[in-house]
C-alpha cells in the first residue's frame, strides 16, 4: 500500500515540519527516555539471571517478579506517551 507522498521525487514531497520543543517539554522527554533505558538495562540483567539461582532462592524469584513488573509498566507508560503524542 503506497502513499501519494511516496510516488513524489524527493525534491517534490512536501515538507514536514517537528514543532519546536519547550524546555519543558525536552525535559520531559529526556526523563522518559532514561526511565526507558534503565527498564531495557534491568530487563537484559533479569533475563541473564540463571533459573537455578532463582528457584533456589524465594526472595530472588520476588525480586525478579518485581523487575518485570517495572519493565511492563513502563513500558505500558510509554506506549501511552506515544499515543498521546500523536494526537
Amino acid at each position: 500500500m503506497s502513499t501519494q507522498a511516496e510516488g513524489l521525487r524527493p525534491e517534490t514531497r512536501p515538507e514536514t515540519k517537528t514543532p519546536e520543543m519547550t524546555p519543558e517539554q525536552r525535559e520531559f522527554l529526556d526523563a522518559m527516555n532514561q526511565l526507558i533505558l534503565s527498564a531495557q538495562e534491568l530487563s537484559y540483567v533479569v533475563a541473564l539471571l540463571p533459573n537455578e539461582l532463582i528457584e533456589k532462592h524465594p526472595e530472588l524469584r520476588e525480586l525478579v517478579e518485581a523487575a518485570k513488573n517495572v519493565v511492563r509498566a513502563t513500558w505500558t507508560f510509554h506506549k501511552l506517551i506515544k499515543q498521546r503524542m500523536r494526537r
